[in-house]
């Protein structure tokens, strides 16, 4: 870096908010579509911009979406569960439990989905 430059570096775990339950209904429908199209069971789906664009009743979730700057960024095979268990800010949700639960068929875990086969 050239001399009087400063680089801050920040990391996912730096600050983590769970905003899970202020999201969209129609994000959520999104970020479940794209995991299907991709056949990922358990999926991390990565969203990025504005608060406003994602939040029920957000200013700029009036029309269909995805709209303005909102966009779904990425969809993770191996997502960070940890970031959803132990925010530091929000409400944190018991997902090592349901991955668990999910892993092992315990009784109130979800289906798994069936295997698609080809033709």
């Amino acid at each position: 870096l050239p001399p009087g430059f400063e680089l801050a570096l920040c990391f996912e775990e730096s600050e983590v908010i769970d905003r899970s339950e202020d999201l969209d209904g129609r994000w959520v429908e999104v970020c479940v579509a794209a995991a299907r199209l991709l056949a990922i069971d358990v999926a991390g789906v990565d969203l990025r911009g504005p608060l406003a664009c994602f939040i029920a009743d957000g200013p700029v979730c009036d029309g269909p979406l995805p709209e303005g700057p909102a966009r779904l960024l990425e969809v993770n095979a191996l997502p960070a569960l940890h970031l959803h268990a132990l925010p530091t800010e929000g409400q944190p949700r018991p997902v090592f439990e349901a991955f668990v639960a999910y892993c092992l068929q315990l009784p109130g875990a979800p289906p798994p989905r069936a295997t698609l086969s080809p033709g």
